[in-house]
């Protein structure tokens, strides 16, 4: 069994091919280094000067700047041990955690709420979290509600907020500039992190309150379905899905997901 207390994720690149790794807490922490990188291999780093950029436009996936977006996560994200082979690679936003106040500094809390819930649902237990993770497995594979949950190896979870959510810090329509754009940069650092094909958010609110979108802004791909890409991202598809709680068709949404997977990045 996993201490789901200990967990952390790691991004690296090994011969070409992207790698997500799970360690416990007595290695080192999220993104501390990239395998096959001076900065494992214990040779010097070359002069900055040397160093050779990104091409324009593109996005920065060096050791630098993969380490400085992980730190702008606080709540770090469930990734699947298959997440790296997955294709398409899915990984799907929820608003918020729920706990408690001493919950919030466990930066695994993520992880171990997903784990546990996967473990419930093996064991036959119910809970909302449980729904949750059937709800999900139903809508990305069509099989029917209760069987296998076995996708959920495949695809990545996280929160926007990076607060705890607690019976005093509900109300998320009071959200403060800087709680949005501490949500706002810890998705980008997913992005940046992951870099998943698709992004699928639970519910319409961080869409409807525009939380999610960059300054450079948005391009609708398919209205009726709230499929679109940002404009300067244009690789990773998101789609808002109906929050997998009460009142969930899985049938329905998947449906609508087998739509969202054909569209086409203009």
């Amino acid at each position: 069994t996993h201490d789901m207390r200990s967990y952390n994720f790691q991004y690296g690149i090994r011969g070409g091919k992207r790698a997500f790794l799970v360690f416990g807490a007595e290695q080192r922490d999220f993104n501390h280094c990239l395998p096959r990188t001076p900065a494992c291999t214990g040779r010097k780093r070359p002069p900055i000067s040397r160093r050779r950029k990104p091409p324009e436009g593109s996005h920065d996936h060096s050791y630098g700047h993969v380490q400085a977006a992980s730190a702008r996560i606080h709540f770090l994200p469930y990734v699947g041990d298959g997440y790296a082979d997955a294709s398409p690679r899915i990984l799907m936003i929820g608003e918020a955690n729920h706990g408690t106040a001493p919950d919030g500094a466990d930066r695994t809390y993520t992880d171990g709420v997903v784990r546990r819930a996967l473990q419930d649902a093996a064991e036959g237990n119910g809970n909302h979290w449980v729904r949750y993770i059937r709800n999900i497995s139903a809508m990305l594979t069509g099989n029917a509600y209760g069987g296998s949950n076995a996708v959920w190896d495949t695809v990545a979870y996280g929160v926007f907020f990076q607060h705890m959510e607690t019976e005093t810090h509900r109300n998320r329509s009071r959200a403060t500039p800087e709680e949005i754009a501490l949500g706002r940069g810890a998705f980008f650092a997913m992005l940046d992190v992951l870099k998943p094909d698709f992004v699928i958010v639970w519910g319409l609110t961080l869409f409807k309150q525009h939380w999610l979108s960059p300054e450079s802004g948005i391009a609708m791909l398919a209205p009726g379905l709230c499929a679109y890409v940002f404009t300067d991202r244009p690789d990773v598809r998101i789609w808002h899905c109906h929050h997998p709680s009460r009142d969930f068709s899985y049938v329905s949404e998947h449906q609508k997901w087998e739509a969202v997977r054909k569209l086409h990045i203009r």
